[in-house]
C-alpha cells in the first residue's frame, strides 16, 4: 500500500505577520528550501499527497507541480480559510473523501529529521522540550498516549508537533464529524482524541 499523506496549507499564517502577507506559509524558505519541500522529500516517490489549498493556494499548487512533476498530488480547496467558521477542521472535512485509508497528517510547517514511520497503527509525533507552554502536549506512559493536553493545561515535556499516523480512519472521522457539528474551527485533535478507543 502506498503512503498517503495529508498536508493542509489553507491557513493565512497570520502569526508570521509580514512573512505570509504575500505567500503561503508552506512556501517560506528554511535552509534554502520551502518548508513543504522538506516534508515532500521525506517520503518515497510512490507516496500520494492530499494537499488542502486555501490562502494563496494557486502558488502552492503551481510550485508543487513544477518542482515535483513525478510526484502524486491530489489538490482540494477549502471554501473558507479565514474568519468565523474557518479552521483546520473545515479544511480536513474538505479532504475527507480522499482520506478513508490509513494516512499521515502533517502540518505544513512541521519539519522532522527522523524517518517518518508507516501507518500500521495510530501514532502521534512529539518533541521533548523543556518549556512546552506554547504547545499542546501528550501524556505518555508505557508507549501509549493517554491524553492530549491543551496549551498551558497539565503540560508535560512531550510537545505535539503536528505529525500523526491515523490508522483507524473510521474512528478518526467519526470524532471529527461529531465535533465539527458543534464547533467548526476544531482541528485534527478532535479526531485524534476519539482514537483513544483503539489506542495511540
Amino acid at each position: 500500500m502506498n503512503n498517503l499523506v495529508c498536508i493542509p496549507t489553507a491557513g493565512t499564517g497570520s502569526r508570521l505577520h509580514n512573512l505570509t502577507s504575500n505567500q503561503n506559509k508552506s512556501l517560506i524558505t528554511v535552509a534554502n528550501k520551502p518548508v513543504i519541500s522538506h516534508i515532500i522529500e521525506k517520503f518515497p516517490l510512490q507516496t500520494h499527497f492530499v494537499i488542502i489549498l486555501g490562502f494563496k493556494g494557486n502558488l502552492v499548487k503551481e510550485f508543487l507541480e513544477i518542482a515535483y512533476p513525478k510526484r502524486n498530488f491530489i489538490f482540494t480547496s477549502v471554501d473558507l480559510y479565514e474568519g468565523p467558521g474557518s479552521g483546520l477542521g473545515r479544511s480536513l472535512m474538505t479532504a475527507k473523501k480522499f482520506l478513508n485509508d490509513p494516512f499521515i497528517f502533517c502540518s505544513c510547517d512541521t519539519i522532522v529529521k527522523e524517518k517518518i514511520p508507516f501507518v500500521d497503527k495510530n501514532w502521534l509525533g512529539y518533541s521533548d522540550k523543556i518549556d512546552c507552554s506554547s504547545y499542546r502536549t501528550l501524556s505518555i506512559s508505557e508507549g501509549q498516549v493517554h491524553a492530549i493536553n491543551e496549551k498551558n493545561n497539565e503540560p508535560t515535556n512531550h510537545a505535539y508537533i503536528g505529525l500523526a499516523g491515523i490508522f483507524d480512519t473510521d474512528i478518526f472521522w467519526e470524532g471529527m464529524k461529531k465535533n465539527f457539528s458543534i464547533k467548526s474551527d476544531i482541528g485534527e485533535i478532535a479526531g485524534m482524541k476519539s482514537l483513544f478507543k483503539s489506542k495511540i
